[in-house]
């Protein structure tokens, strides 16, 4: 089988030189000037995630290639692998639908929040107010992970039922239509929200001794330039696996595409 990996991150490297040992053919993808000829591989593994903020491939280059551009110079038989982008004319997996994907990578995301928490306070986790949005993959990951650390972590969260769970694991839990009354009394939370939680109203109401960690990395639920004016300390932190511990976040990534290929 020939493997043609698209992207020169750490987590990718990782995953060519898995792979190779492993005895797959890998071709390798690193600029957008690479991409000039046709792309004739069984597997294709886009960009982690695949793509950029503006919404073109998330590859180095002079230029901004749109998905449709790069997918026109794949054969039409072949597999494709993203992330955060699907096509519905082709064979295609997005790995961010798939749950061992998902729940595998949210451990050294889990970690890696912690790390930031640690390095941004004062106080030791286990004399802080934790505060968790969402009760998702990553904040269930998370909440297993600090439990050891910390006597006081609370989940905000929308649905009764995530709230229930939540409490059942004993919990401090409210909604997040709470936090107005609330979010102030915090000193670490981590967003884990894909949408707007701290606007302008929630974040007027705290002040420099919050430290926002945003974990979501699909849209952000931070109002980043108010929460700058009002001198509450946000860490941007999304891709954490990457950043923090490349090594697994490239290991992780071998046995999801090695399970699509088993499938």
């Amino acid at each position: 089988m020939k493997i043609c990996i698209i992207g020169q991150s750490k987590r990718l490297k990782i995953l060519e030189n898995n792979l190779t040992c492993s005895g797959y053919i890998v071709e390798c993808i690193y600029t957008q000037d690479d991409l000039a000829n046709y792309i004739d591989a069984d597997l294709v593994v886009l960009p982690i995630p695949t793509l950029n903020k503006d919404g073109y491939i998330n590859i180095s280059g002079k230029e901004n290639i749109s998905p449709n551009e790069l997918i026109n110079k794949i054969s039409p038989s072949c597999k494709i692998i993203s992330c955060g982008y699907n096509d519905s004319n082709r064979i295609s997996v997005d790995l961010n639908e798939r749950d061992d994907f998902a729940y595998l990578n949210a451990v050294p995301t889990a970690e890696g929040a912690i790390y930031y928490a640690i390095s941004s306070s004062e106080l030791a986790l286990d004399e802080s107010e934790i505060l968790i949005t969402g009760f998702g993959r990553v904040a269930k990951i998370l909440t297993d992970r600090l439990k050891g650390l910390c006597r006081n972590i609370t989940i905000a969260a929308r649905s009764a039922r995530d709230l229930s769970y939540a409490t059942a694991l004993g919990y401090n839990t409210i909604r997040i239509n709470e936090l107005y009354n609330e979010a102030n009394r915090f000193n670490i939370i981590f967003q884990t929200v894909p949408s707007p939680i701290f606007d302008e109203r929630i974040l007027g109401t705290m002040n420099d001794k919050n430290t926002i960690i945003e974990l979501s990395s699909k849209f952000i639920g931070t109002d980043i330039e108010n929460a700058k004016k009002l001198g509450i300390n946000v860490i941007q932190a999304p891709a954490l696996p990457e950043k923090i511990l490349p090594q697994t976040a490239g290991n992780i990534l071998t046995k999801c595409i090695l399970s699509i290929i088993a499938e």
